[in-house]
């Protein structure tokens, strides 16, 4: 009888052993994210475009004062140092949003350098441009009428949109920094319009432990 009773007793131990080892790990956002949560805000930068306002319906105004683009600036919980190598945060925010532009032509500029030129710092790593070049393209549409995403890609007709890779193409990313910015073309001919911005950001980009937080910006373009 106390043989009975004993193996009894062994079979529920092992028994519950067995369930303990076999519960799965739920990792929280305390593990990836520094003060317990991963937290996401983004806006427009209004120290540039101080016309910009938002809204008590949480919309974003976006005047067009001339400027072919506006900026959106972010800030980020920290990661924690599990997850950030030689100081660089494994990080990263996608951009996306529902608005597109065929365009007839459109100019930008680039700056011009001297090899001989001056420098921003001693470490002579941040040239001063000289001047500004002005490049234009034109009769775009007329070429293929190639769609432009505000965000900065376009829809080819070698993108495949049943392929995985190129699915990482239909968005524009800002990798590695606490504060990512994304600039967003602007054009008069968008007065009057209405837009959405998605943006996904992943804390840890890379293996372990991902946490993914999703944001939206609503656009009124004055």
């Amino acid at each position: 009888m106390k043989y009975l009773v004993l193996v009894s007793v062994m079979v529920i131990f092992f028994a519950c052993k067995k369930q303990t080892l076999e519960t799965p790990y739920i990792p929280t956002e305390s593990s990836v994210c520094v003060n317990t949560k991963c937290n996401i805000d983004f806006g427009i930068d209004t120290s540039v475009w101080k016309q910009s306002k938002l809204d008590t319906r949480g919309y974003w105004h976006v005047k067009y004062v001339g400027f072919n683009y506006f900026t959106i600036i972010g800030k980020l919980s920290k990661l924690t140092s599990k997850y950030v190598i030689n100081g660089i945060p494994l990080i990263e925010t996608q951009f996306d949003s529902d608005y597109w532009i065929l365009f007839d032509s459109i100019s930008w500029k680039i700056p011009q350098y001297s090899r001989f030129g001056l420098y921003a710092d001693r470490n002579f790593t941040n040239p001063i441009p000289y001047k500004d070049t002005i490049i234009t393209l034109q009769g775009l549409s007329k070429a293929g009428k190639i769609p432009t995403n505000i965000v900065g890609y376009q829809l080819t007709s070698n993108l495949n949109l049943n392929s995985p890779t190129s699915q990482a193409q239909l968005r524009t990313y800002s990798k590695y920094t606490y504060t990512p910015k994304m600039n967003v073309l602007l054009s008069r001919f968008m007065k009057g319009d209405t837009a959405n911005i998605y943006i996904n950001t992943i804390f840890n980009n890379d293996v372990g432990t991902s946490v993914k937080k999703e944001y939206g910006l609503k656009i009124i373009f004055e």
